[in-house]
């Protein structure tokens, strides 16, 4: 399998702008809208104009007892999140919206992973403890599973590298599906 080179742009989508609709559309629905959206809104530089270009976007949250948990603006907001994850289970989704440029017939695919997700028994000492490391304010549901946080895990039923933000194989079937029959 050969290397395809890329190249990384931040998406200039702001997500606060749907954040108020993440209620009525629920998380499959939002995270599918919030992936859409930074894929759009990305502009391809001059160099990237003109031959075929696949832009990736997308967005990971936790679903918990009818909540849509995103990344914690607090430490008080993370241990919350930390605390109503513990000795339960959860869902994980990642929204991916691909959209295929420069092609004789461009072509958007939208889709959504979810992995469910179990913790033990989360002590106070144990969250208090998780806190003061980095590890949790920039992931939604205040945890990593690929990190520390990783140790709270008791199963899970799905794919792990979705919990982590991207669902490879996954991505990977729909990217060929995206592409099949494209002519460069």
């Amino acid at each position: 399998m050969s290397q395809i080179p890329f190249t990384t742009i931040v998406s200039p989508f702001d997500e606060a702008t749907i954040r108020p609709q993440k209620s009525a559309l629920g998380p499959e629905a939002y995270v599918t809208l919030s992936a859409s959206s930074k894929a759009s809104s990305i502009t391809l530089p001059p160099s990237l104009s003109t031959s075929p270009v696949l832009i990736i976007g997308a967005d990971t949250v936790v679903s918990h007892s009818s909540q849509i948990l995103e990344k914690p603006t607090s430490p008080s907001e993370a241990q919350s999140m930390l605390t109503s994850l513990s000795s339960s289970t959860h869902k994980v989704y990642t929204g991916i919206s691909l959209h295929l440029l420069n092609v004789p017939s461009p072509k958007t695919l939208n889709f959504t992973s979810s992995t469910s997700v179990t913790f033990s028994p989360l002590t106070s000492d144990d969250i208090s403890s998780y806190l003061l490391t980095s590890e949790p304010y920039d992931k939604s549901g205040s945890y990593g599973i690929q990190g520390i946080g990783g140790q709270f895990v008791e199963r899970i039923e799905g794919c792990y590298y979705n919990v982590m933000g991207l669902p490879v194989n996954r991505l990977m079937k729909e990217i060929n599906l995206l592409a099949g029959g494209v002519d460069n």
